[in-house]
């Protein structure tokens, strides 16, 4: 055998310790690789359900906030509707409010009318008192019924404040008729006094009297 052919026998086991040793290197790397790869994964999976948690809680709470927006739309909307009908029912009790001053006011000439009429004929007597006052009693009904049909003929919530001024107003004639009915009385029956006192009646005993007186003298 040679001298190189020993040194090649001579080598052999160096050369087989490195290659034992590259073996058990790159098999710990690969174990390794396998090692950080599956952590690897293992963190993406997790990393994908996070994400897919947030992507879940995102649309949740997109729904959330649209439906909070539609409620809100909705009520802005019912908001909106209920102004304008209470614009609507107080546009329409003040128009019957007017109309209400202005039945009141022609009621209140009405009543003057009947009033100074009524001061005028004081002076008849009691035998026109009477019938007078059956006049001003019938004259304040149909004013009373004329009032009260004029009015609107509607039943809705708007008319609660025209009935409560034409209570008011019912309470008012009925006072003042009875204010005027009693001065009528009283009127006539100080008028009758005085009429019984300047033309006394023929079966008087002062009438008699003259009567008697004259008769003596013709």
């Amino acid at each position: 055998m040679t001298s190189q052919g020993r040194k090649r026998m001579r080598l052999c086991p160096h050369c087989h310790s490195l290659l034992s040793s590259l073996s058990h290197t790159h098999t710990h790397t690969h174990t390794q690789m396998h090692a950080l790869w599956a952590d690897l994964k293992a963190g993406l999976g997790d990393v994908a359900r996070e994400v897919s948690v947030l992507q879940q809680g995102g649309r949740q709470v997109e729904d959330r906030v649209s439906s909070h927006h539609r409620d809100n739309n909705e009520k802005i909307l019912s908001l909106r509707n209920t102004i304008n009908t209470i614009q609507e029912d107080l546009s329409g009790v003040l128009a019957q409010i007017s109309q209400l001053s202005y039945k009141q006011k022609e009621l209140q000439r009405d009543l003057e009318l009947l009033q100074t009429l009524q001061h005028r004929n004081g002076s008849r007597g009691e035998g026109s008192l009477d019938g007078h006052a059956s006049l001003s009693s019938q004259t304040e009904l149909s004013l009373i019924q004329h009032y009260i049909t004029s009015l609107p003929t509607n039943q809705s919530k708007r008319q609660t404040a025209a009935l409560e001024l034409l209570e008011s107003e019912r309470v008012y004639v009925s006072y003042l008729s009875l204010l005027l009915k009693a001065n009528i009385s009283f009127n006539g029956s100080e008028n009758a006094s005085h009429k019984d006192k300047r033309y006394p009646s023929p079966t008087h005993p002062h009438t008699l009297k003259v009567q008697c007186t004259g008769f003596s003298g013709i």
